[in-house]
């Protein structure tokens, strides 16, 4: 009978202990579960920040750096916007401080104090997220400007060749050009351009290139052989397209050959009709006697006798003296040995 209760007293001891192992369990697990709730309590906003974040603009926002949790919408629009800090410069990782983001969150009304929970990762790096400026854009804003300049050219106006700088990093956002544009003689040869690059309308890069353009002009051609001194004739002449800068002097233009035009030289078949070898016949010359046109407003016109104080073209305004008066007046040569004066 002794060793039958001895033995129940054995188990009773060890039923009790496993006992007391299990109420201990289930004490520990009731605590991890209590402080599981008090931690991330149903309905409870939670602002969950990022071990690496790259942010875009002048500064950056709790949105850019954080994902916000069980947030209603206008509260989770609010958060999002609380701004924080200025950007780093581009190719710098910069720290971020739990403490000092913690009281920028609460005076912002985004505390513990309010019902707000944040989870920080052991270390935070905020950088600014970056992108190349695209020589092709570049380009184009090149060549928009230049053809804003000379609008008359059309298609007509050449890039030959465009040296621009090499691809360089700008933060990311909007990319705008300003152009400044140095134009050659004549729209033809080298024209420079410093370009400064904007980023969401701040300037951020200056570079600087250069483009060789050309334009294709229809010029006149002397047909067949003209003499030097002869007048040169619209039938004597064809229009054919160049390149500008092949010209060594401003080129003749159709409208140019009612002018009484002549050839400084003997021009061959082919020959370009320039400014050089083509001159103005002078229709009045200095000393030379002249017949005055006076006309008056209401249409009165006298003829009389003058005498040349400058050589002129058709056209051009040259000086001349009343013979019966001596008077010194100006008028414009409206034919050979004609000026025409008003009074």
């Amino acid at each position: 009978m002794r060793k039958v209760t001895h033995g129940m007293k054995r188990v009773i001891i060890t039923v009790l202990k496993a006992l007391a192992v299990l109420l201990l369990i289930l004490f520990f697990a009731a605590l991890f579960l209590a402080a599981m709730a008090s931690a991330d309590p149903a309905g409870k906003t939670q602002i969950v920040f990022h071990a690496e974040s790259r942010v875009q603009g002048l500064h950056y926002a709790l949105g850019d750096i954080a994902e916000i949790k069980g947030a209603t919408p206008e509260e989770h629009a609010r958060l999002r916007k609380i701004e924080l800090g200025q950007c780093p410069s581009l190719g710098i990782r910069f720290p971020l401080n739990a403490r000092v983001l913690t009281a920028q969150l609460e005076r912002q009304g985004a505390g513990e104090d309010e019902g707000v929970m944040l989870r920080f990762p052991k270390r935070m790096l905020v950088e600014r997220a970056s992108q190349e400026v695209n020589m092709r854009d570049l380009r184009a804003a090149v060549e928009k400007e230049i053809r804003a300049r000379v609008p008359f050219a059309g298609e007509d106006l050449v890039l030959e060749s465009v040296q621009l700088p090499q691809a360089m990093p700008v933060p990311a956002g909007k990319l705008t050009f300003e152009i400044d544009l140095r134009m050659p003689a004549r729209n033809a040869g080298f024209a420079a351009f410093n370009a400064n690059v904007l980023v969401d309308g701040v300037s951020h890069r200056k570079l600087s290139g250069s483009v060789k353009l050309d334009m294709s002009v229809e010029v006149l051609q002397a047909a067949s052989g003209i003499l030097r001194g002869e007048a040169i004739q619209v039938g004597a002449c064809r229009r054919v397209p160049q390149r500008l800068s092949q010209l060594r002097d401003k080129p003749i233009v159709a409208e140019d050959l009612g002018t009484s035009l002549t050839a400084r030289r003997d021009l061959k078949p082919g020959d370009p009709l320039t400014w050089s070898n083509v001159e103005k016949r002078m229709l009045v010359r200095n000393g030379q006697t002249v017949r005055m046109l006076l006309e008056s407003p209401s249409g009165l016109r006298i003829a009389a006798q003058g005498q040349a104080r400058s050589n002129g073209s058709l056209g051009d305004t040259v000086d001349v003296v009343n013979v019966s008066s001596g008077k010194r007046i100006q008028g414009v040569v409206a034919g050979e040995k004609v000026v025409q004066v008003a009074f």
